[in-house]
This record gives structure tokens, C-alpha cells and sequence, in this order.
């Protein structure tokens, strides 16, 4: 899965957040706005994965590079059926960890 492929997906789709991302984005001190903004450019986007698909809908994690140690991991939820993206949840996590995993998958090829 690429950019462009995300891309076509988010087309027209107007992006929500979750109660529980705005909840949680307060006490990790991360912008909603920031958020649907690099949605919306996918500006800096490292990876993006599927964590669950369905007939209808289909979560993805999305990692943003967001300084030299940082990432923002954020969960978004795609309707097939709806015009809407809901944000699920965001995280900043260090960048060691996704280092870690991607060996770690690189193993496994």
C-alpha cells in the first residue's frame, strides 16, 4: 500500500475524530488539527499498514516522521459505503520502535 493508493482511498472523504481521539489526543498533547492536516497533505508519511479489514471497513495505522526521534502512529478507520475517515487514535512514539519492527519483519520475508 502507498501514498497514492491512500490517496484514491481518502478521496472525497471528509475526516472525523473519534470521541476517544479527542480525549486522548488532549492528554498527549497532540493537535486534532495537526492531525487532519497531515491527512489531509500526507506530508512526512513512513508507512502505512493494515490492521483490519473488513467488508465495509478497513483501519490503518499510519506513521508520520515527526522529528529525529519521534513518530505520530495514527489509527484511522475508512467507510467504504460512508463519505467519512474517523480518526481512531494517535500516538507519538519513538522512532527505535518502528526501526525494531521493520527488522523484525524483514526476518520474516
Amino acid at each position: 500500500m502507498n501514498k497514492e493508493y491512500l490517496r484514491k482511498k481518502m478521496k472525497n472523504k471528509k475526516i472525523c475524530p473519534t470521541r476517544h481521539f479527542l480525549e486522548k489526543s488532549h492528554i498527549r498533547g497532540i493537535e486534532p488539527d495537526y492531525v487532519k492536516e497531515l491527512l489531509i497533505s500526507l506530508e512526512n508519511l513512513v508507512a502505512i499498514k493494515v490492521q483490519e479489514e473488513k467488508e465495509d471497513e478497513t483501519k490503518l495505522e499510519l506513521i508520520f516522521e515527526k522529528s529525529r526521534k519521534y513518530d505520530l502512529r495514527v489509527i484511522i478507520s475508512v467507510k467504504e459505503n460512508k463519505k467519512v475517515i474517523n480518526i481512531v487514535t494517535a500516538h507519538i512514539q519513538s522512532k527505535k520502535k518502528r526501526k525494531r519492527l521493520e527488522k523484525w519483519l524483514r526476518k520474516l520475508r
